[in-house]
């Protein structure tokens, strides 16, 4: 059984090193990062990824949705990135 509680000793806690894969399902999930020569970001069902296009494995994980994410938006500035949702996912 899958225990959120971080106190719960049976509870395994993997880290994520790096990700593969995109599966185009919705529009928006895939961007250029503003004012950055090489990184884009985007999602791969809850997650969303920042990645280096010269090093795969430079990667960073912005984690929180428990559902597909459906839409990526990013701010002018390459800063500011929200994320949401379908519920019908």
């Amino acid at each position: 059984m899958y225990s959120a509680d971080p106190s719960d000793q049976n509870l395994g806690i993997v880290e994520l090193e790096h990700v593969v894969g995109y599966n185009g399902k919705f529009q928006n999930t895939i961007h250029h990062v503003p004012n950055s020569k090489d990184l884009f970001v985007y999602s791969i069902g809850g997650l969303v990824v920042l990645e280096d296009l010269n090093d795969k494995h430079n990667q960073k994980f912005l984690r929180g949705h428990d559902m597909g994410v459906s839409s990526i938006a990013i701010g002018p500035s390459g800063r500011e990135s929200e994320g949401s949702w379908n519920s019908k996912f």
